[in-house]
């Protein structure tokens, strides 16, 4: 699962994974407390729909969380969290494909549920030094920028810009503040 990529590439390369393999990542409490809500409501007959809803709104206030925390707090900008919100990301969406579409939703559906959260990521790993390039040479980064990040505002992307922060010593590319 390497970080990068579009989440349709890390789909592909994570869904397969074991149980034990997705609980050993740094995300099991979460992916955890999932499994037994979802268990649960299966056990008491709740219809697939409903648990996939339930699956969707758990992925909601997550995503809500993260963008959150990427917004107020300047050390979930670092490249290193970044890239730990990715890896995390990828096993949510790995989660998702082990527990089934008929209870959890595809990946795709994680992808909705996780689309700010996932934008973010992206764009402070891949998009974010080009449009600090373009725009310093008086180009109008806005429409890439929508294309890009469709999800965030533009105050939300001008944060995530101003947080990010290079912490790899001798980091691939991007330079930090």
């Amino acid at each position: 699962r390497a970080p990068g990529g579009s989440p349709r590439a890390s789909d592909a390369a994570s869904a397969p994974r074991s149980y034990e393999e997705l609980m050993a990542s740094p995300w099991q409490g979460l992916l955890g407390g999932l499994s037994n809500v979802l268990e649960t409501l299966r056990g008491e007959g709740a219809p697939p729909p409903a648990c996939r809803a339930v699956v969707a709104a758990a992925l909601r206030v997550l995503d809500a969380h993260l963008i959150n925390a990427l917004m107020l707090r300047r050390d979930c900008c670092s490249t290193s969290a970044v890239r730990a919100l990715e890896a995390g990301l990828a096993d949510v969406r790995a989660w998702c494909a082990y527990v089934g579409p008929d209870w959890a939703g595809d990946p795709a559906d994680a992808d909705a549920a996780l689309e700010h959260a996932s934008q973010a990521a992206r764009y402070l790993l891949a998009g974010r030094d080009d449009c600090v390039r373009r725009a310093a040479k008086g180009f109008d980064v806005g429409p890439d920028l929508r294309r890009a990040c469709p999800a965030l505002t533009l105050d939300q992307v001008y944060r995530l810009t101003e947080h990010h922060h290079d912490d790899w010593i001798g980091g691939s590319g991007g330079g930090g503040d």
